[in-house]
């Protein structure tokens, strides 16, 4: 893989995001984590001689950026994905990478409006969002995903944040098992159809505890066919975690500095039919992920 080729995209889309004047901004959090959980699942990546889901240890690398301006706000989050032998990369014995960037800009109709107009019991503001997802993995798949998305979201009246969105988003991507069997002419690109996604995220305070409830859930409903003709199904991705900032157990300041555990539960992972059988064998083990991971972070 031309990893410059790959990370030059991911590196142009975190200056565009956070390179706007100080003054711009009202508020802005920068963080970094480091997470590790052992019992990742890929689809089609088995046990040898089984059609087993291989466990796979993951370490994570994320940087965050999240900030609000008069307009409404910008959401920027870069995961770096380190598996283990058990996900090799292409024409390797050692693990894979995968590089994968979410960006969101949110439009606050209240902000925009100068008003209270759309608040209302129960929702804090409504809010129209566009972004984009882009990721790539140099294992043999070569995903090389591109998906832009659109919609509306309600900001609920909570303490902290919780946001629910309805969107439109369409997928383009790589299948180079496919293309190296010669059955995509088109250099392995599959484009899939326009497809609805619900998603939610939130981190929530628990009382006076330095404790937060964090998280988010996405549900993407079918988009068509994959790069090997069969059809997508709908995809359930949630992830919950509780946080720790560790120093405000001792003072009454948020430090910055915290630790967490957290739950990943992914069915029907990247659209691939978690119960699909060929002859008797089921040929997508791993499109079930499920596994515990643990988290540190630290807030600039």
């Amino acid at each position: 893989m031309n990893w410059k080729n790959t990370l030059v995209p991911l590196v142009a889309l975190a200056l565009v995001s956070v390179a706007r004047p100080a003054a711009s901004l009202d508020w802005s959090d920068n963080s970094f984590h480091v997470s590790w959980g052992g019992n990742y699942h890929e689809p089609g990546t088995v046990k040898p001689g089984t059609d087993e889901a291989q466990a796979i240890a993951k370490t994570t690398l994320t940087y965050t950026h999240a900030s609000g301006d008069k307009l409404g706000g910008n959401f920027l989050n870069v995961d770096m994905y380190i598996s283990d032998k058990h996900d090799p990369a292409q024409g390797s014995a050692q693990g894979a990478t995968e590089v994968y960037a979410v960006y969101r800009r949110t439009f606050s109709l209240n902000q925009i409006t100068d008003s209270k107009k759309f608040a209302f019991p129960g929702v804090a503001d409504v809010r129209l969002d566009a972004g984009l997802d882009i990721g790539t993995k140099n294992n043999g798949f070569a995903s090389h995903k591109v998906m832009p998305v659109a919609g509306v979201s309600l900001a609920l009246a909570v303490p902290g944040f919780w946001n629910i969105g309805a969107y439109v988003s369409k997928e383009w991507n790589n299948n180079g098992f496919m293309h190296a069997q010669g059955t995509i002419p088109s250099g392995g690109s599959v484009e899939f159809d326009v497809a609805p996604v619900f998603s939610t995220a939130w981190g929530v305070p628990l009382f006076d505890l330095p404790l937060q409830f964090a998280g988010f859930a996405n549900v993407l409903l079918p988009k068509g066919k994959d790069g090997f003709g069969n059809e997508t199904k709908t995809e359930v991705l949630l992830q919950p975690k509780l946080v720790w900032d560790v120093a405000k157990t001792f003072s009454s300041t948020r430090t910055g500095y915290e630790v967490g555990v957290g739950y990943q539960y992914w069915l029907n992972k990247y659209g691939n039919d978690n119960d699909l059988t060929v002859g008797g064998v089921k040929v997508n083990a791993g499109a079930l992920s499920s596994t515990v991971f643990v988290e540190a972070a630290i807030h600039l």
